[in-house]
């Protein structure tokens, strides 16, 4: 290792090239293993299996979570925080949908075993692990406002999910891959998607689909605001990628590289067009952070003191820079909570007598309150 890092024995000049080249070439191959191959195989839970993702760490609690905030404060103030990118593999409010299920695991396991009858998989020729990855994609990725009903929308999402299946078959490198093909599997896989998204063919599947879509909707919703707002206040730089600022269902390259509707992100800035809740928290964000720049670039960080019956959903902390303090706090696993509600917050009564304490402020605050208006609670106090 002392070597790899330049220490070693020998001509410098030649341990240098040695290094370059080590370097050069380690981060693709682990690309390659990992994320193009690996991360296509390995499907308990697609939301944990993405670029720069640890699938040997399927989640961490909250300490974990402010012991790695303090140390990224402290080493690395100005890394780039980034939640979605050109080279995704699921866009990010995909994965904030797909995380629901880990709340409600056996919802979903019924679920599966439901739509895998009605699709004939256990007779269709195609790898159980890829039809459970196919029904998490189906799932997943469903378009925001896609009416079952609609043929030719629906089809046009099912064009979008088969050329992510091939390319999927083709990273895995188990039935099929890119230097040998195996177009009869590739076709029967395609097809058997395909009919999956024909209104005339699968009408009940569909149904049971957007169901679970519409069950899921508030949690999905709540996971999607709580990962804009730590983007954007956890310690490091932001990165917005294009067409993000609302929900992003889009699935691996050249899928998420598609056209961004701009006309439409003005219209809703202008207020010519009602504005998203993604969006208008964006805007907030990124108007503190321009107030107080120095608050996000050099300010610590402190975890928030959680108490009582429902400390276990809640993520709270702060940061402080001279005068500028901005307080935080964010709903937690919201899946159970809010299946098949029709708002994305907890009734007030739910938060029984958890509270809230900010660092500095000796003051305790009502979870109730903190969360009366949504999932997540953004306060800059200058």
């Amino acid at each position: 290792l002392g070597w790899l890092a330049g220490e070693g024995p020998g001509s410098a000049d030649l341990c240098a090239e040695a290094v370059r080249r080590f370097q050069q070439l380690s981060a693709p191959i682990a690309a390659k293993a990992v994320e193009d191959t690996a991360f296509y195989r390995h499907g308990p839970l697609l939301s944990r299996t993405d670029v720069g993702f640890d699938a040997a760490r399927f989640s961490i609690d909250t300490d974990a979570f402010h012991s790695l905030c303090n140390h990224r404060a402290a080493q690395y103030p100005r890394a780039m925080l980034a939640t979605a990118t050109h080279d995704h593999k699921r866009g990010e409010d995909v994965r904030a949908r797909l995380a629901v299920l880990s709340s409600i695991p056996d919802i979903w396991e019924e679920q599966v075993k439901l739509w895998d009858d009605l699709a004939d998989g256990a007779s269709s020729g195609i790898d159980p692990g890829d039809r459970y990855m196919a029904f998490q994609m189906l799932f997943g990725a469903w378009p925001d406002a896609l009416d079952p009903g609609d043929r030719g929308k629906l089809e046009a999402f099912g064009d979008r999910l088969c050329a992510w299946q091939q390319k999927a078959l083709r990273e895995a490198k188990l039935r099929s891959s890119w230097q040998q093909p195996d177009e009869e599997y590739e076709a029967r896989t395609l097809g058997w998607l395909a009919a999956l998204c024909d209104p005339a063919r699968s009408s009940e599947l569909i149904g049971h689909i957007h169901r679970l879509v519409i069950d899921t909707h508030s949690a999905a919703q709540a996971n999607s605001l709580v990962q804009t707002a730590l983007r954007y206040t956890a310690p490091g730089v932001p990165d917005l990628y294009q067409g993000t600022e609302l929900p992003d269902f889009s699935l691996v390259d050249p899928d998420n590289r598609s056209p961004v509707d701009y006309a439409l992100r003005e219209a809703m800035l202008a207020g010519t067009v009602q504005m998203h809740p993604k969006l208008e928290l964006i805007r907030t964000l990124l108007a503190y952070r321009t107030a107080t720049p120095e608050l996000f670039s050099a300010s610590g960080y402190d975890a928030a003191t959680v108490t009582g019956i429902r400390a276990d959903h809640i993520l709270a902390f702060s940061r402080r820079c001279g005068a500028a303090e901005l307080r935080c706090a964010f709903l937690r696993r919201p899946g159970r909570i809010l299946f098949q509600s029709t708002a994305p917050v907890p009734a007030a009564e739910w938060w029984g007598d958890s509270m809230l304490s900010f660092a500095g402020t000796g003051q305790s605050l009502s979870a109730r309150e903190i969360f009366a208006n949504g999932p997540v609670m953004v306060d800059l106090v200058a």
